[in-house]
């Protein structure tokens, strides 16, 4: 499988300029969170067209993300509730709209299929199982650390193409795409303790505030469309409010 390594802020800025020309691209992270009070981001791993890129977060400057993240390509993940809370804490945003594979799964009547299990039904491809103990903040990664990362996100915008189908012939579209609202907790860099909404940046995109306003409007019914999966709240493009 052919990626390329980024880790270096000019070579960052063009990935992102090359994405931002496309309608959609495919997001992962790796992240670890077991010993310390904030999440780690260790990966961040891109798909656009049939380009693959994993990004170092320990050598680039996150907060290059925001203009990504706040454009109108779709950015198509799996499961990305942890992703988006880890991205919103180190880059100061993340993905304005978003396609998640797995919640498109459960409204074709899946389930909450894992992304091996999806890809398998999907597109009869069998994905390698990785460590789940292996340690993706050590520096150089292995070519089996690289190779199962760029897996999560090789097959993503396939997914989507399929379950956008699914979800079409269903009148369900809408159910999916749209603006995450993570209902957690606003953290602050440098802190050791949660702190109040009145403490929250303002620029968070996504904070106690906002996630507190999610859980009133956002309630899953048929007037609004939104729904709740986890502790994210997925707001429809055409009937959030924030």
């Amino acid at each position: 499988m052919k990626f390329e390594w980024i880790s270096s802020d000019h070579e960052l800025i063009d990935v992102l300029a090359e994405i931002q020309r496309e309608d959609r691209y495919a997001l992962d992270t790796e992240f670890h969170r077991e010993k310390t009070y904030f999440p780690q981001l260790a990966l961040i791993q891109l798909k656009w067209g049939k380009q693959i890129a994993l990004v170092d977060p320990l050598a680039v400057t996150l907060s290059q993300f925001g203009d990504l993240f706040r454009s109108s390509a779709l950015c198509v993940v799996h499961a990305a509730q942890q992703d988006l809370e880890v991205l919103n804490y180190a880059c100061g945003t993340a993905p304005n709209k978003i396609f998640d594979t797995q919640v498109a799964a459960g409204f074709i009547g899946m389930s909450s299929p894992s992304l091996s299990t999806l890809v398998q039904n999907e597109l009869k491809v069998t994905l390698t199982k990785g460590d789940r103990l292996t340690d993706w903040l050590r520096r150089p990664l292995t070519s089996n650390q690289c190779s199962y990362a760029a897996t999560d996100v090789e097959y993503l915008l396939s997914l989507h193409d399929i379950l956008e189908k699914k979800l079409e012939a269903l009148g369900r579209t809408d159910w999916v795409i749209g603006r995450p609202i993570i209902a957690r907790r606003c953290m602050v860099k440098d802190q050791r303790s949660p702190h109040t909404e009145g403490e929250c940046s303002r620029s968070s995109s996504i904070s106690w505030t906002l996630a507190r306003s999610s859980s009133d409007e956002c309630q899953h019914s048929s007037s609004q469309g939104a729904v709740r999966h986890g502790s994210t709240w997925y707001c429809p493009s055409s009937t959030a409010k924030f």
